[in-house]
């Protein structure tokens, strides 16, 4: 129960599962943490909120990751469970809520797996036609297709 005549804060905390067992072949974790972790980072800032993944398959490396897990400590007690993001938060009650809300929005653009095919389609034919030569990603396309233009 809260009593939220007090604004006394509280610590709100969410665990969010990563569809590993949907897409088996897809690198969440990476998604996830981005190019040297900057993508939590910027998540964390934005939303003011602490996230974490944790679970199976959350460190790089697998022989470690059954040691610790044969260990028994209670601190990698989360490798047992399923791969998953914990967030969580402390403030006045709604405004922890709130901040989980807007977390948990801005964690699920990264857990939809997004295939190089489904990014690199052709436009909308509604859209505008551009002039040849002209990327869809703005020039920044590793993909030869996109690249042949800008010979």
């Amino acid at each position: 129960m809260l009593d939220i005549t007090r604004d006394k804060p509280v610590k709100v905390s969410v665990k969010v599962a990563v569809p590993v067992r949907d897409h088996p072949k897809f690198n969440f974790v990476g998604k996830l943490l981005g190019p040297k972790g900057n993508s939590m980072k910027r998540l964390q800032e934005d939303t003011m909120c602490k996230m974490a993944v944790l679970g199976r398959g959350s460190m790089r490396d697998r022989r470690k990751e059954e040691e610790l897990r044969a260990s028994g400590d209670s601190r990698y007690a989360h490798l047992f469970e399923d791969l998953h993001v914990e967030i969580s938060t402390f403030a006045a009650p709604a405004e922890a809520h709130a901040r989980i809300a807007y977390a948990l929005a801005e964690v699920r653009r990264f857990l939809v797996p997004v295939s190089a095919q489904t990014v690199h389609q052709l436009p909308d034919p509604s859209l505008p036609i551009y002039p040849i030569g002209f990327c869809w990603l703005f020039l920044c396309c590793p993909f030869s297709a996109c690249r042949k233009y800008l010979k």
